[in-house]
């Protein structure tokens, strides 16, 4: 009886700790993909009320 629980035990704690692996791993690609966007600063043309590039 004992034996199933301690097995039932680390069967979720290896499942648990390999879920955390994954989603960090998932977690470090999304910040790299991120990290390449450039940002483009805009500011609106009063003349003709649209926004472009700040030069």
């Amino acid at each position: 009886m004992i034996t199933k629980i301690v097995l039932t035990l680390l069967v979720f704690g290896i499942v648990f700790y390999g879920l955390r692996f994954l989603k960090k791993i998932n977690f470090n690609n999304n910040y790299e993909a991120k990290k390449d966007e450039k940002v483009v600063d805009l500011e609106k043309d009063p003349k003709t009320n649209q926004y472009k590039p700040k030069d």
